[in-house]
Order: structure tokens, then sequence, then C-alpha cells
């Protein structure tokens, strides 16, 4: 989604843009693929949309962006272009255990690429540890999807429902110390229920539930709306759903790690440690303390009141401009 909003930003600034995808992967055709970003993701005629050729060294421009760690290394092998970019959104080192596709993706961090970073503790990592040229954008939301509409105090029912981003094929969700708290959590007698999402769920909890499975965005907002309390893990780089929800007026829940560290503000989130029995504390603190959440409610709105993707695309756009000019 970040993507696509820098690719619609720039064609309204007139920059010609061509994406180059992975060859017959998902789609047989690149007319397939553009359908497929009409229905999700919509274009302009301007933007074109091609399969990668066999030699990438002919594929020509200002300048070829990378936006994964795989695409790195055909725009490595991109030869008539001024400058080389990397659009880096998390760590993807760590999405993998120790081995050589932890090792085939660290590597791109050395390739000289300019990075263009998803948040500041991405470009201090890379420009700390891998002496990379750096630039971050801030990830930001869409407050006509995503708004409040009701005061800092509000509490929405007797027994505090939580919104859980549960997505067990992605690791760094660490949707298994969220379950384990849960647990806890009934275990102790409290009262709670959980309202899951992101994935379908692969088992029965022993506590009261509702299994939303995949959303919608303005089903996101409207469930962010309904609920006591937020709760979304990063153990890498910090995504969108934090914001979405702190935008809705919804406390959240987050790991004390270094990426989200870096980006929140103290006071913004109730941050706990990685470890169930800390969470659950925490979680069962704040359901049970009305006056914190607010203060975290307002602290929130306050920061996500500071992000735009209009602001966002520009920083991006300017960072472009200045790794040509360099």
């Amino acid at each position: 989604m970040s993507i696509f909003r820098h690719v619609r930003f720039l064609e309204a600034q007139g920059h010609q843009q061509t994406l180059w995808l992975r060859p017959p992967w998902f789609h047989n055709s690149p007319e397939e693929a553009l359908k497929t970003f009409q229905a999700y993701q919509p274009l302009s005629a301007g933007v074109e949309v091609r399969f990668l050729p066999d030699d990438p060294g002919q594929i020509s421009g200002d300048a070829v962006i990378a936006t994964d760690w795989w695409t790195a290394y055909p725009a490595l092998a991109v030869s008539h272009v001024r400058e080389r970019f990397y659009v880096v959104q998390d760590f993807e080192p760590q999405f993998q255990p120790m081995g050589a596709g932890y090792l085939l993706a660290e590597n791109t961090y050395r390739f000289g690429f300019k990075c263009l970073c998803g948040g500041n503790w991405l470009a201090q990592r890379l420009r700390e540890d891998y002496a990379c040229w750096t630039r971050a954008w801030p990830l930001a939301y869409d407050p006509e999807i995503y708004f409040s509409q009701g005061s800092v105090s509000t509490k929405h029912s007797a027994i505090p429902r939580i919104a859980f981003y549960y997505r067990p094929s992605t690791p760094r969700r660490a949707v298994e110390l969220a379950l384990a708290a849960f647990e806890l959590l009934h275990a102790q007698g409290l009262h709670f229920s959980v309202d899951f999402f992101g994935e379908p769920l692969a088992f029965t909890p022993a506590y009261s539930y509702q299994d939303h499975g995949v959303l919608t965005p303005p089903e996101l907002a409207d469930l962010y709306r309904a609920v006591d309390l937020g709760v979304v893990f990063s153990a890498t780089n910090y995504s969108l759903i934090p914001l979405e929800m702190m935008a809705c007026g919804l406390p959240v829940v987050e790991l004390d790690m270094p990426g989200t560290r870096a980006v929140f503000p103290a006071g913004t989130t109730l941050s706990v440690a990685p470890d169930p029995v800390k969470i659950a504390a925490g979680i069962q603190s704040a359901l049970s303390e009305p006056a914190q959440l607010a203060q975290i409610r307002q602290a929130a709105a306050e920061h996500v009141a500071t992000l735009n993707w209009a602001a966002s695309c520009t920083a991006f756009e300017q960072a472009l401009i200045e790794g040509l000019t360099a």
C-alpha cells in the first residue's frame, strides 16, 4: 500500500514510471497484473507495467528503485541509470532464520544503493551498521477512513473488547506472545473478549472471542472504534496498524522493541516487554484504569495528527531528487 501511494504521488508530480515485475509468478502477463492493480491499488494510464527481462541490464532511466531484498539483485544488474535506490520498509533479514536467506537479504544493504526508509529506526540502523546513504519517510494513515467518533474517555462495553492483529503467517507479529497472555488473563478470571482479525483463526479460544478474518479498511476502522484496546505487535519495524488504531481513538498495546521505541513518542502506546506475563499484566492494568487509557488516547491522537501521506510522499520525492543530484 505504501509503495503504491508513492507511485501515485510521483505520477501526479509528473514523473514517468515503469513498474517491473518478476516474470510469470502470480500473473501470466503484465496486462493481468495491471487488472489486479486497478482493482485494489488503481494506477493512472501514465504508469507502465512490465515483466523483468532476462537481462535487467537493458533497463534504462534516471533511477531504478528496488522495493524488497529480492528485487535488489536485478536492480543491481541495471546499468543504464544515473542512480540506484532501495525502498526499505523493514529489516528483511530478520524475516527468516539465520542462513542463506538471511545472508542474501543482509547483503543487499552493502550494494551501495541509496535507501529510502520507512521510519527513523531503519534509516539509523542502515546508516550505522552498513554505512548506507539513508533518508526516512514516516508511515501515515488515511483520515477519510480512520478517524475517532468518541471522546478520549470513552469506554465501549461492560466486558472489555480487545482487537488483536492475528497473523501467525508473519512471524514478526509475535502472535504467540499475545495468545499466551490472553490465556493467562483468562486463567486469572479476567472477563474480556478478543476480536481477532488478520487471518481466520486456526484454533478455538477458551475465552470469549469473535473471528473476523480479513477485513476491509472501512471494516477495520469500524472495529477499532467499537472496542476498548488494540493489541498489535511488531518485532522489527513498525506497521501502519497502530497508527490507524490511534487515529480511531483506540489505545494500542505494542512491544517495547527498538523499532517501535524509535518511532512512537513516550505515552502514545502501552509499551510492554516481549514476555507473556508482563503483557498480561500490562493489559490488565490498562483495562482497570480508564484514566490511563484516556491519557494514551489523547497522546496518540496528538501524535497521529502530525502525520499525513502527502508529507510522507513529498519527503520520498525530495529524497529521490536529492539522491539524483548529490
